[in-house]
């Protein structure tokens, strides 16, 4: 399917994504509680504590899976725990979806010129550069939910049953690397009954085949079932049933077009100039493709991948701004783009040209703009929380205590729980300082940390570290009794900021 010319130009568009990707590595890499909870859990679950829950979802007894601490996992121990390393790995897991995303494209069009230029777009797109940057589970979901969508086009396209195996092992992956991408089994039965023919021609055979890659695939949710008394199971037909739903909460189809809406800027156009009629113009775009006989399945499949993927979103009082619901359903309008492009370039090569340079041209305004400050807060939560920063915290502190014992304490997101500083101090501080420090202050109980936890200060060291993380998410309240506390006890010597941190050097008062 691919000559050798395809060959070149497939490499030079993943040439192209791997520098967009790594253009800013590594001073926006964000390291914050979720992200230190998830390197303890994985380095646990490859040195012999098996698991088969990941981390909770929003839902009581709802879990995401656990097959990404047996990803992280390895890395993290063959690279000495190191956070810049699994940065470095979802970076390049990102970008060689510029191939998936080739091959769905042919397998639905059936024609190059539109598989090359929507794997160029999804090199450039600035919300996978982002999901890219994301030092967790959901980037995982990215490539996982392009094989669903791989399969899926293989099995009604192409006729390839073994199609059929791969959607429903991606569909499955797609669930363990995030909860919500369950949706991927709606748009499964959706697919299924607009393209019916193709379905009804699967025997056993494939049947025990599909069943058995997806088996595989959610074979950690099953023993989790099986341990826990099917509490999950319970929990979503409780939801299902209406039992458990908040009913403060309403249908929101607004919330739609707000998501598309921020669709169409992440990916495609986030000029100020018409942005009012990029909405429209989808709409109408959409209805164009499936009007067109040439290309009427395939986007009827593109329509599909993107309103079924967007559908969680209707549901809560809010607009909701999180990345996560929608993993991948975005690439359908990349290739939507790629489609009318190619067709508009046929009769006026400056339209198409202009329309693609745009595009281009947008995503490379957000890259620049704003991956040097990080990710999004729809992306990762905790803003601020930048690595360099980190690294250089601990490297003032280190030096200023000049090789005596010092204690640490810190006002922290989630409130009093030290996840992060134990593994930053873990990981860095030991192995470039050879020793670590007494934790000062309160640390919740039941949380990952192997940091030595003192309360009594009396029993402390003379010097003293205060660390007051970035402000989002944190209340008034909370940095006047930190402070109070911390003053209370410890005479502020001198103060000093590394980015969004405060770090304070402190002595004991006699």
């Amino acid at each position: 399917m691919i000559n050798n010319k395809m060959n070149r130009y497939l490499f030079l568009i993943f040439l192209a994504a791997l520098i967009i990707r790594f253009l800013y590595y590594p001073s926006e890499i964000s390291f914050g509680y979720d992200q230190a909870r998830d390197a303890y859990a994985s380095l646990k679950a490859v040195s012999g504590d098996f698991k088969i829950i990941g981390p909770p979802t929003t839902m009581p007894d709802v879990y995401h899976g656990s097959a990404f601490y047996y990803i992280f996992g390895p890395i993290y121990k063959l690279f000495g725990t190191d956070p810049e390393v699994l940065s470095m790995f979802l970076r390049i897991y990102n970008a060689f979806g510029i191939f998936l995303v080739y091959f769905i494209a042919l397998n639905l069009f059936k024609d190059k010129k539109i598989a090359l230029l929507s794997s160029i777009f999804f090199a450039f797109s600035f919300e996978q550069t982002q999901y890219a940057m994301f030092l967790g589970h959901p980037a995982l979901g990215v490539i996982s939910t392009l094989v669903f969508y791989l399969g899926l086009s293989l099995f009604i396209f192409n006729k390839k049953k073994i199609g059929l195996s791969v959607a429903l092992f991606g569909a499955g992956m797609s669930m363990q690397f995030h909860f919500t991408l369950i949706n991927l089994f709606f748009v499964f039965l959706i697919t299924a009954i607009i393209f019916r023919k193709q379905f009804l021609k699967i025997n056993l055979k494939v049947v025990l085949l599909s069943i058995l890659a997806l088996s595989l695939s959610v074979s950690t949710f099953i023993l989790a079932e099986i341990k826990y008394g099917f509490r999950t199971t319970n929990t979503l037909l409780e939801f299902l049933g209406g039992k458990s739903m908040d009913t403060t909460k309403t249908i929101q189809l607004e919330n739609l077009a707000v998501v598309l809406k921020r669709f169409l800027h992440d990916n495609v156009y986030s000029f100020q100039t018409s942005r009012y009629l990029i909405l429209p113009m989808l709409l109408i775009t959409f209805y164009w493709v499936i009007r067109n006989q040439k290309y009427k399945e395939g986007g009827v499949f593109l329509f599909v991948w993107l309103f079924a993927g967007i559908l969680p979103y209707i549901s809560g009082g809010n607009v909701q701004t999180n990345y996560y619901f929608a993993i991948g359903a975005s690439v359908s309008i990349l290739i939507l783009s790629s489609v009318v492009i190619v067709k508009i370039y046929e009769k006026y090569k400056f339209i198409g040209g202009l329309i693609f340079s745009l595009i281009i041209l947008s995503n490379l305004k957000l890259v620049t703009s704003i991956n040097p400050k990080g990710t999004l807060p729809e992306v990762n939560a905790q803003v601020g929380m930048h690595l360099p920063d980190e690294k250089l915290i601990l490297d003032y502190i280190y030096q200023k205590a000049e090789g005596k014992a010092f204690s640490v304490n810190a006002l922290t997101i989630p409130y009093k729980i030290n996840t992060t500083w134990s593994y930053l101090f873990e990981w860095y501080g030991l192995k470039r300082y050879g020793y670590l420090p007494i934790w000062g202050g309160d640390a919740a109980e039941g949380y990952e940390g192997n940091l030595e936890v003192i309360k009594a200060q009396s029993k402390l060291p003379k010097i003293r570290f205060s660390i007051v993380e970035p402000k989002r998410g944190m209340e008034a309240w909370m940095l006047e009794e930190f402070t109070k506390d911390e003053d209370l006890f410890w005479e502020l010597k001198e103060e000093k900021k590394f980015g969004d941190f405060v770090v304070q050097y402190r002595n004991k008062r006699i």
